[in-house]
């Protein structure tokens, strides 16, 4: 394999792509292995590659590198040195531009998907659970689920939480850490179902208010979010304080 300025990108292309035999492959290793500024352009390269959404960019990129090139066969000063130096310019400034492209729509992403939805993640603060305290749960099994769940883990917790309740099925701790790991896990109508059964088993309990109200924000719906965080407030509930905070934001 003869590598040089005029076919090594597209030879970078071949091995990125998956376009080479593997004899080809192994040489081209061993090229990189001896040629630092190989081994960079390929990384540089990859890179870019990688930003899919910035396609355009890549191909200004490679017609200022036939440009360079061009140039670098009308002037007799320094002639690799001068294509190496514009090159990496080049390419630091295209990645700095494109990981500023990539920060900047990110951070729209984010913005535009939490417009709606009051900023509430301060506030929900999670208590542990204590299976484990009470007298006939001292099985691995459970203290593997409680553990999971005050790790907030609740993908794994809560197949286990439902196990546990096939059982135990008016076990309000646990149904409540079903509620939030429902509602963390994004399943919103499901966890107003758990709260539901909490309110039909005891309405007395404060939490799971606390919790639906929050789970109604996290879905975007602020009426519904409004009447509890009201009544949690008016009857100085569990974190009512929190709920006037949370109400004045409205």
């Amino acid at each position: 394999m003869n590598i040089n300025d005029n076919n090594k990108y597209q030879l970078i292309d071949d091995y990125l792509s998956g376009g080479m035999t593997q004899k080809d492959i192994d040489s081209f290793k061993a090229f990189m292995q001896s040629d630092k500024d190989l081994a960079y352009d390929m990384n540089v390269v990859a890179e870019m590659q990688e930003a899919s959404s910035f396609n355009v960019l890549e191909n200004q990129l490679r017609d200022t590198l036939a440009n360079i090139r061009t140039e670098r066969a009308a002037t007799d000063v320094s002639p690799k040195e001068t294509t190496k130096t514009s090159l990496y310019k080049y390419l630091a400034f295209a990645l700095l531009f494109a990981g500023m492209l990539f920060i900047t729509y990110s951070i729209f992403s984010s913005s535009k998907n939490s417009s709606n939805t009051i900023e509430y993640q301060h506030l929900a603060m999670v208590e542990p659970l204590q299976l484990t305290t009470k007298s006939d749960l001292s099985l691995a099994e459970h203290r593997e689920m409680q553990d999971l769940y005050n790790a907030a883990n609740y993908k794994e917790a809560l197949p286990m939480i439902e196990s546990y309740l096939s059982t135990n099925p008016r076990d309000l701790d646990v149904l409540i850490a079903q509620g939030i790991s429902l509602s963390e896990l994004g399943k919103y109508k499901e966890a107003h179902t758990v709260f539901g059964t909490i309110k039909s088993l005891n309405p007395r309990v404060n939490k799971y208010l606390w919790y639906d109200a929050l789970t109604y924000l996290k879905e975007g719906n602020q009426i519904e979010a409004k009447k509890l965080l009201e009544e949690i407030s008016s009857s100085k509930r569990y974190n009512y304080k929190k709920a006037l905070e949370l109400l004045a934001s409205f």
